[in-house]
This record gives C-alpha cells, sequence and structure tokens, in this order.
C-alpha cells in the first residue's frame, strides 16, 4: 500500500500492480489529489484506488486549537485558503483501516485472476462537500 505515490515510485511499479492512495482530509488543491491516479491511469496497467478521509475526524491537529479552526471547513473553502491549506499539509492522518481492507479485499482477488485495469476501475474520491458555509473570511 503506498501513500503520497510518486512518479519515481511508479516508473518501478510492475505491471498489474495495485495501488492503494491515502488521501488526507481537505487536502486538494485545483485537483491535485487527482495527480497520481492520472498518471497511473495513463500507464493503463496499474491498479489504483484511493481513500479519501472525508471528516476531520481522520486528522491529527499539530498546532492545537489554532489548526483546529479549520476542522469543519468544506473542500472548498480550504482550497481558497493557504493557511488552511498548510495546516492541513501539516497535520497527521488517521486511516479507516476497515475501509482499506475492504479496499484490498474487494481488489486483490479481482487483480490475481489477472482483472483487467478498466474491470476493476472505481470513481476515485473525491473531496467532501459541505452544505453551508463555515466562515472562510474567518481566517486570521
Amino acid at each position: 500500500m503506498l501513500s503520497n505515490v510518486n512518479e519515481q515510485m511508479l516508473q518501478k511499479t510492475t505491471t498489474g500492480a495495485v495501488v492503494v492512495e491515502l488521501l488526507a482530509f481537505n487536502w486538494d488543491w485545483r485537483g491535485t489529489s487527482d495527480l497520481y491516479f492520472n498518471t497511473t491511469s495513463s500507464i493503463g496497467d496499474i491498479h489504483h484506488f484511493g481513500w479519501r478521509a472525508k471528516s476531520s475526524r481522520w486528522v491529527v491537529y499539530t498546532q492545537g486549537a489554532a489548526d483546529e479552526k479549520y476542522a469543519d471547513w468544506n473542500i472548498e473553502e480550504c482550497t481558497a485558503s493557504r493557511q488552511c491549506l498548510e495546516v492541513h499539509a501539516r497535520s497527521g492522518m488517521v486511516v479507516d483501516t476497515d475501509a482499506v481492507h475492504e479496499i484490498l479485499m474487494d481488489t486483490l482477488p479481482e487483480v490475481a485472476r489477472n482483472a483487467s485495469v478498466v474491470s476493476l476501475r472505481k470513481p476515485f474520491p473525491k473531496g467532501a462537500v459541505a452544505g453551508a458555509q463555515t466562515g472562510l473570511w474567518s481566517d486570521k
């Protein structure tokens, strides 16, 4: 399982390999979280799945209340704020291991049977979107 994969690692990946990317809460800027998925898709023979933290309950904020003020922001609000992005870039992440285990158990047996990348492709997880504004301009 790889987190924060990079192109150098992808170049060393064998045919039919599986990448499970762990995506942090509110860590996206203009679609950058799709970067590696798009790279593996262009290669064509790498299975690439993702799990995304969809709430701040999966975040370990490193600087207490100063960072936690961004916990309720949705991804659009966070993307518009350098400070919010920086907070989530330096934060730790708790992973739902049951969800990741489910992704692997749904996928690996089929990969072992040589299922094609296209046949196993699932929508890549997008960031959580809140229904109400949470205070973008309180960013001080």
